[in-house]
């Protein structure tokens, strides 16, 4: 990490006027962004109306999938708000709508398609790291597949839940593990010996050429799977490289 530290401490009182953290031991640390992040099980730390506005308490379970890339995509620079909003209330209403053979509803699932496709956008065209490293790549493979999806959504559900089933939510499941848990094994394994000793960057943690082999074999068992059987075929093979890359990121 360029210019920054991994501290393993917990906070006392956090100071918002003066941007600053009191910790436990009595240091103080200066911050310019604060990042409140509860885990993966939401708490809303006895703030009122956090419940009704916070993601992960009020939107549908349905939206499990879509959910999982925005939080990908929030991993690189964040979401813009108000797109997201619009988003969620899109796609919910939308989801609902379908349920009941309403015209309506596929309409506000291409306006929630639209709307993720702008933040992508946003969070690619603002990003400081140029490069396009293996979780956004897979986000990325798994937005097209989303988009075939929808369009072929009213004319060949069969593919449609294929794409969506094995190209949108396989390449994005893909992605975040790539991404996460990497960091999470870095930060258990190294982050208390960064800085005292030569420990792994965490760019070097996954073997990036078998996470891309087992994208590509996925994408392209998912991508023929409506039309060929033995596609599927293929996309099975593809675990393999990607069991292989979780197992290195385990073992180093």
């Amino acid at each position: 990490m360029r210019r920054g530290r991994v501290l393993l401490a917990r906070t006392r009182a956090v100071d918002l006027e003066g941007r600053r953290l009191l910790l436990e031991d009595g240091d103080v640390l200066p911050y310019r962004h604060l990042v409140v992040a509860t885990g993966s099980l939401p708490s809303d730390l006895g703030v009122p109306g956090v419940g009704l506005l916070a993601l992960g308490f009020a939107q549908a379970p349905a939206l499990v999938p879509w959910g999982g890339a925005l939080a990908l995509a929030a991993l690189f620079h964040g979401v813009d708000e108000s797109a997201l909003g619009l988003f969620l209330w899109a796609a919910n209403l939308g989801l609902w709508g379908l349920a009941f053979g309403e015209g309506l509803g596929y309409l506000l699932l291409l306006l929630a398609y639209g709307l993720a496709l702008y933040d992508a956008y946003r969070i690619l065209k603002n990003r400081m790291k140029r490069a396009l490293d293996i979780g956004v790549r897979h986000y990325l493979a798994g937005l097209f597949f989303l988009g075939l999806a929808l369009l072929a959504l009213p004319f060949h559900p069969v593919a449609a839940a294929l794409w969506f089933a094995l190209g949108f939510v396989g390449l994005v499941v893909t992605g975040m593990l790539y991404k996460i848990l990497p960091f999470l094994v870095w930060t258990h394994r190294y982050a208390k010996r960064a800085g005292k000793e030569k420990v792994p960057l965490l760019k070097e943690m996954l073997p990036e050429g078998a996470g891309y082999l087992a994208g590509g074999l996925l994408a392209f068992g998912a991508l023929l799977s409506p039309w060929f059987p033995w596609a599927v075929w293929a996309y099975a093979l593809g675990a393999l490289p990607h069991l292989y890359a979780l197992w290195e990121v385990m073992r180093r």
